[in-house]
């Protein structure tokens, strides 16, 4: 607290506070992502999952968000992993793993 009982709030902990908010956010996704692998082909949230709708824009295309699941998993070491959420406890392991990962 500072002298007048204000809460200075300082760089590292603002930025500890982000880096927890969006390895939560990125956990949630990696969740997310094991949950709809193992859903159906026809299944309207494994459909979305794979292209982005619309018409392709003149500059880079759009991201999808499989892309960013891509990008975390790669971070982990983990080269299929489709092949791994399709077996649950082997994809919870890894999210386990993942929460312990300074990286993500």
């Amino acid at each position: 607290m500072g002298e007048d009982g204000e809460l200075k709030l300082t760089k590292n902990f603002i930025n500890s506070v982000v880096r927890k908010t969006v390895k939560f956010c990125k956990l949630s996704r990696l969740r997310w992502a094991g949950h709809v692998i193992r859903q159906d082909d026809d299944d309207l949230s494994r459909r979305v999952l794979s292209e982005p709708g619309g018409k392709r824009p003149r500059r880079r295309p759009r991201l999808r968000w499989e892309d960013g699941v891509e990008e975390d998993v790669a971070r982990l070491g983990c080269r299929n992993w489709k092949v791994v959420a399709i077996n649950r406890e082997g994809w919870r392991k890894l999210l386990k793993e993942t929460e312990a990962h300074p990286g993500l």
